[in-house]
């Protein structure tokens, strides 16, 4: 998982969230949400609890 705005052009199976989706495989701002998501993570961590990724379609 990482910052990507173009999954085309920058993923090879990976995964990165985005908080406006503008078309398929596309969207906005994706390094401020995955920010948010890695320092939520290591909160998380830190009170030594677990951390589960769901995915929806």
């Amino acid at each position: 998982i990482h910052p990507a705005n173009d999954a085309k052009k920058e993923l090879k199976g990976c995964l990165a969230p985005v908080s406006t989706l503008t078309g398929i495989g596309k969207g906005l701002k994706s390094t401020p949400l995955f920010q948010k998501i890695i320092s939520s993570c290591y909160q998380a961590f830190d009170r030594k609890e677990n951390i589960t990724l769901t995915i929806t379609s």
